[in-house]
């Protein structure tokens, strides 16, 4: 609703208007001069001027009353006037008959106004006019206002400029608008609108008693109490006119933070480990939890959830973080360490002779080779014997070219730098030569003849004939002294010479050589039971037992025989 204020102020003639405008109710019209009053005094007409002030260009309406107010009577009117705005003269006038009588857009105005129709050319200020009502243009700043009248002394008119202004509209949002104590709270008025002109002042009350009123398009409050807040923000326009609107603010007591807690399983164990993890028992004590955020410490991405699982490819230990995040915007986190542990190869390979007479051409094979958890990278060997080249790979070969036992090396590594190693042994006898010529029977013993056994049989091992060779310096003992002999034939009953004989572990009797008809004799130590080796190049190796009691051998009694199978 609009209503017309008038404020009719008796001030001096030519007293400039510089008073500020009281500030009207909401949708009212506004007076922005006077009413004031303008005498006729002694004396010849004289022009009387003041000047007023709006803060922008608007469309007004000038408001005269001959006699100083509403039906005056004719001896308080002046008898003639002149009046002029901003030097344009606004009376008398001259006026347009047709203008006037098209409709005025703000219809509201015509009938607020009663806009006067004359029947005259001119608008005319004299003692039959009793008021005039006429549009004007008012601009912004310094309006100068100016009055010269005719008439009987004490005769007078009212003068006053009123303005038709749409007040303003508040409007504003608050953020947040609840939160626990120590709650930051954001204003914004910029939605706030004035049809008309301009909104020249915001004002904002809080609603915390004790709290400072704040002021501008945006404001913020803090409020450390709990309670229910009801927040004001007034809008002034340029000529008084306000709005307001209101909100509220709900504080409560002081948010606590969640408390975060996962377990994982496993918590360790070999690559590549499937880990998963369970973040339920998080909670928070006055409100919910927003959001689960997971690290898992390897460089990996991150994931999101009350549950999660990930998988680690490498060894290693890592720490995985939960962050819990609550309603409110607060946080906790808890970490735990994951182990990841590498198993290591397994290291297996044959040798293919493992043993044999130089040069003795061995396969290696680490097929048999493998890694619980991942896989083997690469193969190493050293054969043992010096100065021989490393190899490399699954399968290898190596020929040895010397006698002696070697330990043949396999070292596997897997693709985490973990190793494993495994050896095998390798023998490598020398060549047996080849039996060249005959080897001269040794003398013949008399059937009968009592002798001494250890001055019967040195002739075995000593001097230059001897047959048998690399005998220690006294090993036969005189009173053990005995002889070992046989015959050695092959399969198809052929005898067999060149074959060496030994007592097995027992290196200090020497060797001897089978003859051309296959015997052999040995020295040895009687009382007790002898394992005898016979080695021949081709040929399989044999041992076996003879017991040796100290006596001589007659030649017709009957020898132990070997029967042979070459390869």
């Amino acid at each position: 609703m609009k209503a017309v204020i008038r404020l009719f102020l008796l001030i001096p003639i030519l007293a400039v208007f510089g008073m500020a405008i009281p500030a009207p109710a909401h949708g009212e019209e506004i007076s922005v001069f006077g009413p004031q009053i303008f005498s006729k005094v002694r004396g010849k007409p004289r022009t009387e001027t003041v000047q007023f002030n709006v803060p922008v260009d608007i469309a007004g309406t000038l408001i005269i009353l001959n006699g100083g107010r509403e039906n005056a009577p004719k001896k308080k009117r002046v008898k003639k006037g002149k009046v002029v705005l901003n030097g344009d003269k606004i009376i008398p006038q001259k006026i347009d008959h047709d203008k006037d009588k098209d409709k005025d857009k703000d219809k509201d105005r015509d009938r607020r106004h009663k806009r006067h129709k004359h029947k005259h050319k001119k608008i005319k200020l004299n003692k039959k006019t009793g008021k005039l009502v006429l549009p004007v243009v008012l601009k912004a700043g310094s309006n100068s206002f100016s009055v010269k009248l005719k008439g009987k002394r004490g005769s007078k008119i009212s003068v006053e400029f009123i303005i038709d202004d749409e007040a303003p509209t508040a409007a504003f949002t608050a953020n947040p608008i609840e939160g626990s104590s120590s709650l930051n709270v954001n204003f914004d008025a910029s939605g706030s609108t004035d049809p008309d002109d301009s909104i020249a002042s915001y004002n904002w009350n809080f609603g915390e008693p004790g709290a400072p009123a704040g002021s501008g398009v945006t404001s913020s409050h803090q409020y450390n109490t709990p309670g229910i807040f009801t927040v004001t923000l007034t809008v002034t326009d340029q000529f008084g006119l306000t709005d307001q609107a209101t909100t509220s603010i709900t504080v409560t007591n002081p948010n606590l933070p969640p408390v975060a807690a996962f377990i994982a399983t496993p918590s360790e164990g070999a690559a590549p480990l499937d880990v998963g993890f369970d973040g339920s028992g998080s909670s928070d004590p006055d409100d919910g939890i927003a959001s689960y955020n997971w690290t898992f410490g390897d460089g990996g991405a991150a994931a999101s959830g009350v549950n999660a699982s990930h998988v680690y490819a490498t060894p290693g230990n890592f720490i995985v973080t939960l962050t819990v995040t609550d309603t409110f915007g607060l946080t906790d986190q808890t970490t735990t360490s994951i182990t990841v542990i590498n198993l290591p190869p397994i290291a297996v390979f044959t040798a293919t002779p493992s043993e044999g007479e130089a040069p003795l051409d061995v396969s290696f094979d680490a097929s048999g080779s493998s890694d619980p958890n991942d896989s083997i990278a690469s193969y190493d060997w050293d054969f043992g014997e010096p100065g021989a080249p490393a190899g490399s790979g699954v399968t290898t070969s190596y020929q040895y070219t010397t006698s002696g036992t070697f330990i043949a090396t396999l070292l596997v590594t897997d693709t985490f730098g973990f190793i494993s190693q495994t050896t095998q042994t390798v023998i490598v006898s020398d060549p047996v030569p080849p039996f060249i010529g005959i080897i001269p029977d040794a003398p013949s013993l008399a059937n009968t003849l009592i002798a001494d056994m250890s001055q019967s049989t040195t002739f075995l091992y000593t001097g230059p004939n001897a047959v048998q060779t690399g005998v220690t310096p006294g090993t036969i003992e005189p009173k053990r002294a005995a002889v070992a002999r046989g015959r050695v034939f092959t399969r198809d009953g052929n005898p067999l010479p060149g074959v060496t004989v030994t007592v097995l572990n027992h290196p200090e009797f020497g060797q001897t050589l089978t003859r051309a008809d296959g015997f052999y004799d040995m020295a040895v130590n009687g009382g007790g039971r002898l394992t005898l080796d016979f080695q021949s190049q081709g040929i399989c190796p044999v041992s076996a037992r003879s017991r040796c009691r100290g006596r001589i051998i007659p030649l017709r009694t009957k020898l132990p025989s070997f029967q042979w199978t070459r390869r």
